[in-house]
């Protein structure tokens, strides 16, 4: 079974969530949501579709989670990657 990972943020962080996401085996990044469109562009066009609009990056298929990039929501390693369902998120 895959698990297709929605990334909530593009900067630097996500580059490292991304690559521990990858390191787990039926783990996959789907879509990227993102602010800063250049930055969006540049981490979507090596991993996944990208998004600046929060709702279509949720409606995206397949995600069956959604994880925030971001410094303070960090990945230990691979076998810590927590995320929730995207029907659980709320809006960043």
């Amino acid at each position: 079974m895959t698990i297709h990972i929605g990334l909530i943020g593009a900067g630097n962080i996500s580059q490292t969530h991304a690559r521990a996401a990858r390191a787990i085996h039926g783990v996959q990044i789907a879509a990227v949501f993102g602010s800063n469109a250049r930055k969006l562009w540049h981490f979507a066009a090596e991993h996944a579709a990208c998004y600046t609009d929060y709702e279509k990056f949720l409606a995206h298929r397949p995600i069956s989670r959604a994880a925030r990039a971001n410094a303070k929501c960090c990945l230990a390693s691979p076998s810590t990657f927590l995320a929730v369902a995207p029907s659980q998120q709320q809006r960043p």
